[in-house]
């Protein structure tokens, strides 16, 4: 009869969890807690497998107390481990047409590296913050070039899976490398608008046009006729529209 008795423990002990099965704390005379689900239960051995499927084994006259545990008092521990964590990298790259007092219509290339959160609320919205940068190119050799220092949001429309969304974006852009036209940076702020493609809670594909405007300083030098060299300074706006390609990781 004990053969057969430890047979069918083993038994039971080789088969897993049910996934609806009730936790139950258990208190030991001794004074001990021990939380989890019962795997085997008889008349004189109780078995309780925890949530990191540590099992123990306890004699009836061990035990002082059984209580059954609702579903949401299981700890904050172990529901943390189960979720996927909400940040994320997001890099994104665009190409556009940039007006200046100095070209009307100029090329311009950037590339932005950003770091956040993507489910603000519950509602998949991104906020973060990173650097990004920003070549104009002007022709004959001359080039703006602008690092800059961003914050950013995106919000999608719709509830659906792979929804529209609009973007926000500010900072800060300095002007860096050569600077044949004297140029200082200042305030950037960018709208943009297009749609989302989600493969994963974490990841996901962006496409938009927008909308970039950036502040600088143009200082500019010229020799008059008495050979005196005046200064001039004046504080402008590129503006900036065109199309980016972003990817979320």
């Amino acid at each position: 009869m004990k053969i057969v008795t430890r047979i069918i423990l083993l038994l039971l002990l080789s088969i897993p969890l049910t996934l609806n099965a009730s936790d139950v704390r258990i208190l030991l005379h001794g004074g001990s807690v021990v939380q989890g689900q019962i795997v085997v239960q008889t008349d004189d051995v109780i078995i309780v497998q925890d949530h990191q499927g540590r099992r123990y084994q306890f004699l009836r006259n061990q035990v002082e107390d059984i209580t059954e545990v609702q579903a949401e008092a299981v700890s904050i521990a172990d529901t943390s481990q189960a979720q996927p964590s909400n940040v994320v990298l997001y890099v994104q790259a665009s190409a556009a047409l940039c007006h200046t007092v100095v070209r009307p219509t100029s090329p311009a290339f950037g590339v932005d590296l950003m770091v956040g959160h993507n489910d603000l609320l519950h509602r998949r919205i991104f906020v973060g913050g990173g650097i990004g940068y920003e070549n104009i190119i002007l022709g004959e050799s001359s080039n703006w070039q602008m690092l800059r220092l961003l914050a950013a949001a995106r919000m999608p429309l719709f509830t659906t899976p792979s929804p529209p969304f609009a973007g926000l974006q500010a900072g800060y852009g300095w002007a860096v490398g050569s600077r044949p036209h004297q140029v200082s940076g200042g305030v950037t702020a960018a709208f943009d608008l297009g749609w989302q493609w989600r493969f994963s809670q974490r990841s996901s594909l962006y496409v938009s046009i927008f909308c970039d405007m950036q502040q600088y300083q143009s200082n500019k030098a010229e020799t008059s006729i008495d050979q005196n060299v005046y200064t001039y300074s004046a504080h402008r706006t590129a503006a900036t529209g065109g199309l980016r390609i972003g990817i979320q990781l």
